[in-house]
């Protein structure tokens, strides 16, 4: 698909010529609830517009590494064979532990069907959701909400903790048969890229004419994401609600090994041209094709990049074992990680 046609998103929605959206917070789990203003701003416009998650839970949450399927899913329509709708009914059992995933916690919420896409299949996998989702709900449109903007990321920068899921959905939108948005929403959220270099990067998609709009919350999105975050859980999501409640300053997130500055900034959202950013995106670029998610763990790690699927792999030995995961322990596991890979992918180079 080419690149977006349009000037803005409301004109095209208001006049019928989008025929329908499809939110989807890119991230993992927690994204979803980000994309919550994104979601409630398209059906004020009138648009068809459906929610999807991508499921897959901070190790927190879910210890067993990597997405869940949608095959593990207990409940829900499947649609297609990489995507599913659920109405809040539906659980996973991972490890003997039932987990509920926050696109299906939303949906309970919101009282309305939300979509589950399929990311252990790779690039080929989460795009053919997309599209089955599309085909199937009258779609044409998708919009991809990452918190935090480590979308934008390049993989050399420093404290780059999850690469893989943003740049593997980029990808899947930006060479999807419908056309692709990418919404950098609440920069600084996750506690990963600096700021300053995020802005940089939302820069250079400018410069590039990928520029659709920014966006912020209003009154009724904080009201919505209060009750949502209730029963959610997620750490980046919140920080544009405590932003809308006038909370400014310095929190600690991810057991403190992540520090993110909130501001009014926090609950601002860029929106952009997906192939446009995907053109400026080596990660995304190596990602594309790819049939399973180790297969595009790996292509990232010969390009040096230590990713949130190798995190998990090695913690999970030590929550098996029941230890519990400190700041220093996490840090410590990350840092040797991220040398580890380094000195892989250089071996083989």
């Amino acid at each position: 698909m080419a690149g977006f046609p349009y000037d803005s998103i409301e004109e095209p929605i208001v006049k019928r010529l989008i025929q329908g959206v499809l939110v989807i917070g890119v991230g993992g789990g927690g994204d979803v609830v980000g994309a919550i203003h994104i979601y409630l701003w398209m059906k004020r416009l009138g648009a068809n517009t459906l929610l999807a998650s991508i499921p897959w839970e901070r190790f927190s949450i879910d210890p067993v590494p990597g997405p869940i399927g949608i095959d593990e899913v207990v409940g829900g329509k499947i649609i297609g064979n990489y995507a599913m709708l659920v109405n809040g009914n539906e659980y996973v059992i991972r490890n003997k532990r039932r987990i509920i995933p926050q696109g299906v916690r939303v949906a309970k919420v919101l009282k309305t069907k939300v979509a589950l896409i399929d990311a252990s299949h790779g690039e080929k996998g989460l795009r053919k959701g997309i599209e089955e989702l599309c085909t199937s709900m009258g779609l044409d449109t998708t919009i991809g909400i990452d918190v935090g903007g480590d979308i934008v990321a390049k993989g050399h920068e420093d404290n780059l903790w999850s690469p893989l899921m943003d740049a593997l959905a980029l990808a899947a939108i930006a060479n999807s048969s419908v056309y692709g948005l990418i919404g950098i929403h609440s920069i600084g959220a996750d506690g990963e890229l600096d700021i300053n270099i995020t802005l940089s990067r939302i820069s250079e998609v400018i410069k590039h004419g990928g520029l659709v709009g920014i966006y912020g919350l209003c009154r009724t999105d904080i009201t919505v994401l209060s009750e949502i975050l209730e029963h959610a859980e997620t750490e980046a999501s919140s920080i544009a609600y405590l932003a809308a409640k006038g909370f400014i300053g310095f929190k600690d997130i991810r057991l403190s090994t992540r520090k993110v500055n909130i501001t009014p900034y926090s609950m601002v959202t860029f929106l952009v041209d997906a192939r446009i950013l995907y053109q400026l995106s080596p990660l995304a670029q190596v990602l594309t094709g790819t049939e399973d998610i180790r297969e595009a763990r790996e292509r990232l790690n010969n390009i040096h990049v230590y990713t949130e699927l190798d995190l998990e792999e090695d913690l999970y030995p030590l929550l098996k074992a029941g230890r519990k995961l400190t700041k220093e322990v996490i840090l410590e596991i990350y840092r040797k990680g991220v040398k580890r890979v380094k000195d892989k992918s250089t071996s083989i180079h």
